[in-house]
């Protein structure tokens, strides 16, 4: 039941894009919170399979993006989803940081001036991997890999939807991944930023990282 329901609400939701029809519904987002969310939702999966997952943030990050929150949440739950489904040992690590911020961009549809942060997100790990044919077809529609049963539940157009929901965002995901050697999925975006808006409880050192848990 829930597995038909999913595709067919998966399925909708690639018909929608395709077609160009799918209008981003950006507003102010509190960014701690989305993360936190997000970390939570895909934490009980890992726990319940019994492999490791973590938090961390490698620099400091803004309070608030200006994001379509509902479709930028998929995009990461996809992921990770996606992560946990193809681990069997180790785990999945989840990364945030800060690259840059420009603070004269231009708005594209009302040209006005404003701060324009670029993210970058990663999702690490250390699952089956994938062979070049694999990464090849990676982002096609209904095209599902195997683990080491042999099953995976899924519609097959979860990582169609991710991939095509970034670019409409005017973000960039690569792929890192060998067989045996896990993968690592690489998302850098670009948002609407707030000047002085910036967390600073997360250590910047990188010999001393911070593990951020949520409790």
């Amino acid at each position: 039941g829930s597995n038909l329901l999913s595709l067919i609400n998966e399925s909708l939701d690639l018909c929608t894009i395709e077609a160009n029809k799918l209008e981003l519904n950006s507003q102010t987002v509190d960014f701690g919170t989305f993360l936190k969310d997000i970390v939570e939702i895909c934490q009980v999966k890992a726990e319940q399979k019994g492999i490791s997952y973590s938090y961390q943030a490698t620099s400091r990050l803004p309070t608030a993006i200006n994001v379509d929150e509902k479709r930028l949440k998929q995009v990461f739950i996809n992921l990770l989803d996606n992560g946990i489904k193809f681990t069997e040992t180790g785990g999945v690590a989840f990364t945030v940081s800060v690259l840059g911020s420009r603070n004269n961009a231009k708005d594209k549809t009302t040209n006005k001036l404003q701060q324009i942060t670029t993210i970058r997100f990663e999702v690490k790990d250390t699952g089956i991997g994938m062979n070049r044919e694999q990464l090849s077809k990676l982002f096609l529609p209904f095209e599902k890999l195997e683990n080491t049963s042999g099953f995976v539940e899924g519609t097959g157009l979860g990582l169609a939807i991710t991939h095509k929901l970034v670019k409409i965002m005017g973000g960039e995901i690569h792929v890192e991944s060998n067989p045996g050697q896990g993968s690592i999925f690489t998302i850098d975006l670009d948002v609407q930023t707030y000047p002085n808006s910036y967390e600073i409880n997360f250590n910047n050192n990188k010999n001393q990282q911070k593990i951020v848990n949520f409790k």
